[in-house]
């Protein structure tokens, strides 16, 4: 679209920004109030019949908790369409200006420089009104402040090509500037040459399918079991049963304890399925149509079956890169790539990238693009201090095993059947033997590698021109035995170099600050 006098001026959102916000409102309500909604239907039955009876007498203060959420949401309905009328953005000067608010009037302004990202989002709201909604990531702020709603989605690309353009031509007025005062110009390497979006990687449904047979399915089977308990927890007063009591006197009766295991174990399987089977849903939904493109200034993401999010990556933005596998997906040939750009804490998983089907021909490209000169230099090698091993166990598996062990011991008089918990300990010790095995650094003039994972994999690659800042610490063990633990802050959080001979730490820390201190380029 090359019409751009729309935003010569101050221009309200699409009127579907309406209909947006009201079922971000009606969604934000449901899950705050449906612990109300399941206790009012089912708090008029079960349990004895003084609870019944109970139950079946008025409860006034469900009663004005149910009226307060009602008058709450025809509120918060009014205050969101009157906020659409007060809603503009529009460009005067050299910035980027939004202003919003009903009661309190907000201005907010960005200067072209600064910003970073520009994504696109569309939930099946936006798809079906054929609208998208803009974020706007800016160097510094803290989560998405320039969000717009809902805009058609011509505008919405006539926005971030218009933004992105006078991004780069504030920041060659800059370099001019600089260069005009006598400040020696910065010299950034180039990756290789690319056609602008060229297609990196696209999942297809046999993909999607591997992926999801890979992921981890036991954190879902215990996302499952929370929920479940959040649900019972919220109406069992209601409802009258103490489901909790009648468990645990099954679980101690006299001869009872290994009948009643031994009946759980449908459950478990059934839990187990279930969780495999939720997995793999869940990762059609989120990844369905994954396409990751190389573009001129980095890469883009675009995946989603329901909410479609376009995410980019500036290549002078991105700070991290890591790719990790599980056996599952070693077998398979597959890593997660994850790039993580600089960004507040509060939005810095949303802007990164991660890409959870990917081949080894990707990440190489993708570690070419960050990492231009990485198979040219030379990398010195080596592992952390040995006690690293015995003392992850004494500090991370010795407690809770032994926490476990008392409280059934002596709290639940288990007997001698509490030792078992003692196992965590070799289990512990064993895990880390493991980990120790696969565990190394490696070093050069330009960046640092670091490769460890017990059972799968787990790889970090990371520029020296990106740390922001070094801290040298150590314990006091450490000091007894000069060894230490390197921190590098980068802009998208800390790597450690954890364990280390005294020596090799301080002479990291020193070179890592001499390569901040002393490089052109720019961070990001």
């Amino acid at each position: 679209m090359s019409d751009l006098s729309f935003l010569r001026e101050p221009t309200r959102q699409d009127r579907a920004a309406i209909v947006v916000i009201l079922v971000r409102l009606l969604v934000g309500l449901a899950r705050s109030f449906w612990p109300v909604l399941v206790i009012a239907l089912l708090g008029r039955g079960g349990g004895d019949d003084e609870a019944a009876a109970e139950s079946a007498r008025p409860d006034r203060f469900e009663g004005w908790f149910l009226w307060l959420g009602i008058v709450g949401g025809v509120y918060g309905a009014v205050m969101s369409i009157i906020s659409y009328f007060r809603f503009y953005y529009f460009v005067e000067g050299d910035e980027f200006v939004i202003r919003k608010g009903v009661f309190k009037k907000t201005r907010k302004n960005v200067s072209f420089d600064r910003i970073q990202t520009i994504n696109f989002k569309q939930t099946p709201i936006h798809r079906l009104l054929n609208v998208v909604g803009v974020e706007i990531d800016t160097a510094g702020s803290r989560g998405s402040e320039f969000m717009i709603d809902a805009v058609k989605m011509d505008q919405a690309e006539a926005i971030r090509d218009y933004l992105i353009r006078r991004r780069e031509a504030a920041r060659a007025e800059a370099a001019a500037e600089r260069t005009e005062a006598g400040v020696p110009p910065t010299e950034t390497p180039s990756p290789a040459p690319v056609r602008p979006d060229e297609l990196l990687l696209k999942l297809d449904p046999g993909d999607l399918v591997r992926v999801g047979i890979s992921q981890n399915h036991l954190r879902t089977a215990f996302i499952i079991i929370g929920f479940f308990f959040g649900i019972y927890f919220n109406v069992r007063d209601a409802i009258g049963i103490n489901l909790e009591e009648r468990v645990f006197d099954e679980l101690t009766k006299s001869g009872g304890p290994q009948t009643t295991w031994l009946d759980w174990l449908p459950f478990v399987g059934l839990l187990l399925v279930a969780a495999f089977f939720l997995t793999l849903i869940r990762t059609v939904i989120r990844y369905y149509g994954l396409k990751l493109w190389q573009t001129e200034r980095g890469f883009k993401l675009v995946s989603g079956l329901f909410s479609r999010q376009e995410v980019s990556a500036v290549l002078r933005k991105i700070q991290v890169v890591e790719w990790l596998r599980n056996p599952i997906r070693r077998a398979l040939g597959m890593y997660t790539v994850r790039l993580k750009q600089a960004a507040s804490v509060a939005i810095g998983k949303q802007t990164s990238i991660n890409v959870p089907g990917c081949y080894a021909a990707q990440l190489d490209r993708v570690r070419a693009a960050y990492f231009p000169h990485e198979r040219e230099l030379a990398w010195t090698a080596f592992k952390p201090n040995r006690a690293i091993v015995w003392r992850r166990t004494l500090y991370l598996w010795t407690p809770p095993a032994l926490a476990l062990f008392a409280l059934n011991f002596w709290g639940y008089g288990n007997g001698w059947a509490s030792l078992l918990f003692l196992l965590l300990i070799p289990l512990g010790l064993l895990w880390n033997v493991l980990l120790y095995r696969k565990w190394h650094y490696e070093v050069s003039i330009d960046g640092l590698r670091i490769q460890r994972g017990a059972l799968g994999e787990k790889a970090t690659l990371l520029r020296w021109r990106k740390v922001q800042s070094v801290a040298l610490k150590q314990s006091p063990y450490q000091r007894r035995h000069d060894l230490a633990d390197v921190v590098l802050y980068t802009a998208a959080g800390s790597t450690k170099i954890a364990f280390i001979e005294g020596i090799h730490a301080r002479s990291i820390a020193n070179w890592v600050l001499y390569r901040v201190e002393s490089d052109g380029e720019k961070w990001m």
